[in-house]
């Protein structure tokens, strides 16, 4: 399969956080118009891109349409996952009155 560029978490330079850098000319193509928080790095086809939940869910659809040679395989791994958050079901517990009965009731023994 032809790979468009690559994908490596790298920490930046200059900022001092973790950051994805993508490279190859498509791909830097790709991302720039969908990511706009995005910065070039040194070389001409080289972006970075700072970590976060929205960006990493935009490098994931990057990837289904141009395949990149991922470097950093074990943290795109587990930063990639979708996170299911399930919320504890409360169960819902009514406090019931006594029934009196009316005047008219009969009781049959």
């Amino acid at each position: 399969m032809k790979t468009f560029g690559t994908l490596e978490y790298a920490i930046d330079k200059y900022s001092g956080s973790w950051t994805w850098k993508i490279t190859g000319v498509r791909a830097v193509m790709m991302v720039s118009k969908l990511i706009p928080e995005l910065w070039y790095g040194s070389g001409p086809n080289e972006v970075i891109i700072p970590d976060n939940e929205n960006n990493v869910k935009q490098i994931r659809l990057i990837l289904e349409r141009y395949p990149l040679e991922i470097l950093s395989k074990s943290v795109w791994q587990r930063k990639s996952r979708t996170k299911i958050i399930k919320k504890p079901t409360e169960i819902k517990i009514e406090k019931l009155s006594k029934a009196i009965p009316k005047n008219n009731f009969v009781e049959n023994c």
